[in-house]
């Protein structure tokens, strides 16, 4: 696992740990689709341009 990869999933970790008891039907249906969300960093940074102005909102947002 990358270095940036062990830090998003830290990441992740830590916001179900501090959120979780506080907002627990959010945290649950955010960490049901946890391998999915984090897909993104399956991939080599420098190919993440490529993604980035893939989703309809970006491209709208972009024009």
């Amino acid at each position: 696992m990358t270095k940036i990869r062990q830090e998003v999933y830290k990441a992740f970790g830590q916001f179900e740990i501090r959120y979780g008891a506080k907002y627990p039907k959010s945290t649950e249906y955010l960490t049901k689709d946890k391998v999915e969300m984090l897909a993104f960093y399956n991939f080599l940074p420098r190919t993440w341009h490529i993604f980035e102005g893939q989703t309809p909102l970006n491209q709208c947002l972009q024009r």
